[in-house]
């Protein structure tokens, strides 16, 4: 994580704040409204898919994961689109580079996810 994170810190790679600990039981919602995303302790610069990666792998089943990853990307990339134009600016990235960087983050985040597997696999969340 630490070479990962001087990477981005030193480079043109496109960061973001990131939540680091992103799973289901961090969304607190009222009826199908989301209130809040709590728990930030873990919140770094990181990759654009970091915490869409940490979602798909911990909440969902693999083959539901492999159906909607390409959907949720260009979803996920349109709404930004749209979004940026709607403030009269550009996303500073392509779509293009939005896959690459999915392909890219996964080993970190699959490395960070086995790391907490041991410490989720007793709770009962």
């Amino acid at each position: 994580w630490f070479i990962f994170a001087s990477i981005v810190r030193n480079s043109d790679v496109v960061s973001v704040l990131v939540h680091g600990d992103m799973w289901s039981p961090q969304f607190l919602w009222k009826n199908d409204d989301l209130l809040s995303l709590v728990d930030w302790q873990l919140a770094h610069i990181g990759s654009l898919t970091e915490d869409l990666h940490r979602l798909l792998s911990l909440c969902i089943s693999v083959e539901m994961k492999e159906r909607v990853t390409a959907p949720l990307l260009r979803y996920y990339y349109n709404q930004l689109t749209a979004t940026m134009k709607a403030k009269n600016t550009e996303v500073p990235f392509t779509f293009d580079y939005l896959q690459k960087d999915y392909r890219e983050t996964l080993p970190l985040t699959a490395c960070m996810s086995l790391f907490a597997l041991s410490l989720w696999s007793n709770s009962p969340v």
